[in-house]
């Protein structure tokens, strides 16, 4: 079973994810997503949250918007 990150860099070999900065912010989604599951400092838990509202939130939905725009013939 693969994980995340062979997942993301699945994306961009396939490209659902365009560009090698794309990607970084990707893998840091997931450094970040990975990193609540210790998130008992505050102080993480809040750089989380503003990266979760400022950047993953578009990201996610530029991701959503390519998945459905695939032909799935």
């Amino acid at each position: 079973m693969e994980g995340p990150r062979s997942t993301i860099k699945k994306a961009f070999t396939e490209g659902l994810i365009s560009t090698p900065e794309e990607a970084d912010v990707w893998l840091r989604a997931l450094e970040d997503r990975n990193l609540t599951s210790h998130a008992y400092d505050e102080a993480l838990a809040i750089r989380i949250h503003q990266h979760v509202v400022q950047k993953y939130v578009a990201l996610f939905g530029q991701m959503a918007g390519k998945i459905q725009s695939l032909s799935w013939d």
